[in-house]
């Protein structure tokens, strides 16, 4: 018997909320989407996680990029101007 969860993929934040207004899922979403256009007549329901709560954010790019000096550079600035 195969598991009743079934795995999806979603390539943009948009495809996420609207798979989560659909019903197919949740999700975490940033601050500043709450109350958002992205979200006015959806059913989707948000709730406050708590003072304790926090995500990590990385910067990737791929090996031989000709702009990871640029990706550096942003990284340093991100870094430089973060708040904590």
């Amino acid at each position: 018997m195969g598991s009743p969860v079934a795995e999806s993929t979603a390539n943009t934040k948009t495809s996420v909320y609207v798979r989560t207004a659909l019903d197919l899922g949740v999700t975490f979403l940033p601050e500043m989407a709450v109350g958002s256009a992205l979200l006015q007549g959806t059913q989707v329901r948000t709730y406050e996680l708590g003072d304790k709560s926090y995500r990590t954010i990385a910067l990737a790019w791929r090996r031989g990029s000709p702009r990871a000096a640029e990706f550096r550079m942003l990284g340093k600035f991100v870094a430089e101007h973060r708040d904590g």
